[in-house]
């Protein structure tokens, strides 16, 4: 099970629909405009607009409770089990046959009660006006028999001799729902009555319906009869098949404002990691034509101490290609100890070097950028004497780096030179990150 809205984005934008029009009902105060009631909003001043919208958004607090525990149980589990397009047709022909009953039914009752039975409107509100409270109930509790017929439970929760699954939560939850007002009673029989019209029952390869759906004729009784009685008013309305371009429409309006969750990726102790591939440039010198192999994940890093770090930790093909610089005798990835450490008795620091020799170094780091860039050879240039400490690039620099760097061009390299102050390590991370 999966926890979120992780391939379910037609649950999550019911939700993010029924939660922002019932707020925005309550903040602007237009609670009277969201109920269906016959007389005298239809009778008189012709809201039809009234039979199919007011399935949008709860009027109270408690029914907007309910009613979202119950739209994130249900919905997220056999949108899954059906898919967003099939799912989402499903939502479109329970409101649109719902909304259709309901209206014919409540018109019935208004013209009984007025006609026939002469009840008294103030006594019996809901039956002589054709009162129904706004909220998309109905179209959950169709949703929730579809889910506890197809998908068995989850868990089971035993106390004393009696058990308790999660059907049985969600169907106390669904009766709270169903009898917290007079009005909802009705809608919520009538959804159960049109259950098996809507259910998306899966067909076999010759057409024929499959074992579950002739199960459920054969057990349905009075279901079954008005399933086999509304086939073809069914097909009249084009309810059983909705076009996938009107589908297909409504998911690329609404996809960018709702968006999609995805699902969470495995553990690393599950799945293995993938680990990252190295391809260096085939020009170098040091390399071959062809070179690309697989780099553990590891990191180069120097103690807090003056001693110096080896090369022993990396793989057998880094360290085939690590170079050896000409001045110090030791591979450029090693770091240098510091200049004050007693023990570093093989270091040479710079100031040492003979006279007309300057040794340029890129500083130490970790990682695969450092490794391609310690594999760049490590040029010993004689010293200008009146060379200052901000130099144009040589020319030693500029044929070293386009040696490297094959794909770049000669204006490229010289600017990275002139923007790191002539400085060989510095151009090489400019490169790098062009």
């Amino acid at each position: 099970m999966v926890a979120g809205f992780a391939g379910a984005p037609v649950s999550k934008g019911a939700i993010m629909l029924v939660c922002f029009s019932s707020l925005l009902t309550s903040t602007l105060s237009w609670k009277q405009y969201v109920h269906l009631q016959i007389v005298p909003h239809l009778t008189v001043y012709r809201q039809y607009w009234r039979i199919f919208a007011h399935y949008f958004c709860f009027t109270d607090s408690a029914d907007l409770f309910l009613g979202l525990i119950l739209i994130y149980l249900c919905f997220r589990e056999q949108e899954r089990r059906l898919g967003s397009t099939q799912f989402f047709v499903m939502l479109l022909r329970i409101w649109a046959l719902h909304g259709a009953i309901l209206f014919a039914i409540l018109r019935a009752l208004v013209a009984i009660t007025n006609t026939v039975l002469l009840l008294d409107s103030h006594a019996y509100p809901v039956l002589t006006h054709g009162f129904a409270t706004s909220g998309p109930y109905p179209i959950t509790i169709v949703v929730l028999l579809h889910q506890m017929q197809t998908s068995p439970g989850l868990w089971t929760v035993q106390v004393g001799p009696a058990q308790f699954d999660e059907k049985a939560i969600q169907g106390l939850l669904s009766l709270l729902l169903a009898f917290s007002r007079s009005g909802n009673v009705l809608g919520s029989c009538i959804a159960v009555a049109i259950t098996p019209l809507c259910l998306p029952w899966p067909r076999g390869t010759d057409g024929k319906a499959c074992s579950t759906e002739l199960r459920f004729r054969r057990q349905g009784g009075a279901f079954a009869r008005l399933s086999a009685s509304m086939t073809s008013l069914l097909s009249f309305l084009l309810l059983q098949r909705v076009s996938r371009a009107v589908v297909h429409s409504l998911q690329v309006a609404a996809l960018n404002l709702i968006g999609n969750t995805r699902k969470p990726p495995r553990s690393s102790r599950a799945e293995r990691r993938r680990d990252p591939t190295l391809s260096v440039p085939a020009p170098l010198p040091q390399l071959s034509s062809n070179f690309s192999f697989n780099m553990p994940r590891f990191q180069i890093r120097r103690p807090g101490g003056a001693a110096a770090q080896t090369h022993a930790n990396l793989p057998d093909g880094v360290q085939h290609f690590l170079p050896v610089t000409a001045t110090s005798g030791r591979p450029p990835n090693i770091a240098a100890p510091d200049a004050y450490d007693d023990n570093a008795r093989d270091y040479v620091p710079p100031a040492a070097l003979p006279d007309g020799q300057l040794h340029i170094e890129p500083p130490p780091a970790s990682g695969i950028r450092s490794i391609f860039r310690n594999s760049l050879p490590d040029p010993v240039m004689p010293r200008s004497p009146s060379a200052s400490a901000v130099d144009p690039p040589w020319e030693q620099h500029i044929a070293v780096l386009q040696d490297a760097f094959p794909l770049q061009s000669h204006e490229s390299v010289v600017q990275a030179l002139q923007e790191s102050n002539g400085s060989y390590a510095q151009a090489v991370e400019r490169l790098l990150s062009s």
